[in-house]
């Protein structure tokens, strides 16, 4: 029997049944045919109002983040946002069972709250609560937000090992199948011991909105309050006129800060500039390159230099090798020996090897993954699911781990310092 006569015959019969029906019958099996359509047609767009619903967090207070100003041996900067004008107040100390009322700072009014500590003992686990205070007839009565949190100061010697955690590409969208809630769930494992965790840019989605960086915020919860941020300028960052609300989660000294900046950690010399999309123009309106130099000369002797920047200077992705960025800044990086080069953009993982410098690609903290369309020559590793970086840093050498939400390991590189 062909083809066309059995579609024939199969009409035929459904035309029978249909006849031997009554037409409330027919009827009724439309209106269910109908229905069962309209559900399937209708349950994507459910699913999605409903993730975009339950992970929307309008006007909710954000749980404090920590971030190194000036030398992270002995301050920190603890920043919150409260969905009421408050004054800010923050205890601190040494001893969680016990802290001391006489280090208490009490910053202005507002809905955003950053408060500078100084004077911080070296190498050592500090304990917090942040709030606000009221002051009825003269009595002092603080309010508490929150727990009690913790951080760690660097050592002030070059020769205590520590550990630190990378990401890239937290960017969370609200009606989108991403992941960043799972990586920071694994973040959370180390927040006793992590000294600091590098951001590589594209925190927030839509750069502009308001929702994107609530999202992020609470995304994080799990880690942000006490492993201090070191954060880096990405393509998405990087909208309105001079990165209004970027400038006002992460760089809030001073509305013209520049947004490169530099830190030792014990052996460890780390650098954030703003390299957003890769572009020529970049190098001018940041006009870091000149900063750039002065620091890494100024930093030669450190025995471990880590630089991050967001668009990658080698990439097996979509957006491939910049050369413009291989010829106008690795010679720079190459000339002052850097150690390690993370960045993000392009949402993959991949290990890069180049005249000496690892250059990683860490964009696995929450963007949907990238295909990975064209091996480098370059290239040790390349894979496209989502992943972390811990980052092992002794006076031997610095360990660099690549592991999954789950902390299954499928990359790891040791890699040599200076004499």
């Amino acid at each position: 029997m062909t083809e066309i006569a059995k579609e024939h015959r199969l009409k035929l019969g459904l035309i029978r049944k249909c006849k031997e029906r009554t037409f409330k019958e027919n009827l009724g099996l439309l209106f269910l045919n109908l229905l069962l359509t309209v559900a399937l047609l209708a349950t994507p767009f459910i699913y999605i109002a409903w993730r975009g619903a339950s992970r929307n967090v309008p006007n909710a207070n954000k749980q404090p983040w920590i971030k190194f100003n000036d030398d992270p041996s002995t301050s920190a900067c603890i920043a919150w946002e409260s969905k009421e004008n408050t004054t800010s107040w923050v205890q601190y100390g040494l001893d969680p069972g016990n802290l001391d009322e006489n280090q208490t700072v009490i910053g202005f009014s507002g809905f955003m709250h950053v408060v500078n500590l100084t004077g911080l003992t070296p190498n050592s686990k500090y304990y917090y609560q942040v709030g606000y205070t009221e002051q009825p007839g003269g009595a002092f009565i603080p309010h508490v937000f929150g727990d009690i949190w913790h951080f760690w100061t660097a050592p002030a010697t070059t020769d205590v090992p520590f550990s630190f955690l990378a990401i890239s590409d937290t960017q969370e969208s609200a009606l989108g199948m991403h992941h960043h809630n799972r990586v920071a769930r694994a973040l959370a494992r180390y927040k006793d011991d992590a000294r600091f965790i590098i951001n590589g840019g594209d925190v927030a989605n839509y750069g502009q909105e308001q929702d994107s960086w609530d999202l992020f915020f609470k995304c994080a919860r799990p880690y942000s309050p006490c492993i201090p941020f070191a954060f880096t300028l990405g393509n998405h960052d990087d909208m309105g006129t001079n990165q209004p609300m970027y400038r006002k989660y992460f760089s809030f000294n001073d509305p013209g800060e520049p947004l490169y900046y530099s830190f030792n950690y014990s052996m460890l010399h780390f650098v954030s500039i703003p390299i957003p999309w890769g572009n020529p123009s970049e190098f001018t309106k940041f006009g870091f390159m000149s900063w750039l130099e002065d620091d890494l000369n100024k930093s030669k002797d450190m025995k471990y230099k880590l630089v991050t920047f967001h668009c990658p200077l080698l990439s097996s992705g979509f957006f491939g090798r910049n050369r413009f960025l291989e010829e106008n800044l690795h010679p720079l990086l190459d000339e002052y020996n850097v150690t390690l080069v993370i960045s993000g953009h392009s949402h993959h993982y991949e290990r890069c090897y180049m005249d000496g410098i690892t250059y990683m690609v860490a964009a696995g903290g929450g963007g949907l993954m990238d295909p990975c369309h064209h091996r480098l020559p370059e290239t040790q590793l390349v894979a496209s699911h989502p992943h972390y970086l811990k980052i092992d840093c002794t006076t031997s050498n610095l360990t660099v781990s690549a592991l999954t939400p789950d902390g299954v390991l499928f990359d790891q590189a040791v890699l040599g310092g200076i004499a």
